[in-house]
């Protein structure tokens, strides 16, 4: 399981290279997104609810 500052890291990591997860919810409601960057997202979402919260 990941620590909170895992998570921390991860999110920031995560977002210096993509955006964050509203920014691609709202390029994917506008063109669309490529797998990568759904992936992504999803991980984002992930990241929201680790286990055991």
């Amino acid at each position: 399981m990941l620590s909170g500052d895992d998570v921390d890291g991860e999110r920031r990591e995560i977002e210096s290279e993509y955006g964050t997860a509203g920014e691609l919810r709202a390029t994917r409601d506008f063109i669309g997104l490529d797998l990568r960057r759904r992936l992504v997202l999803e991980r984002l979402g992930d990241l929201d609810f680790p286990e055991g919260r």
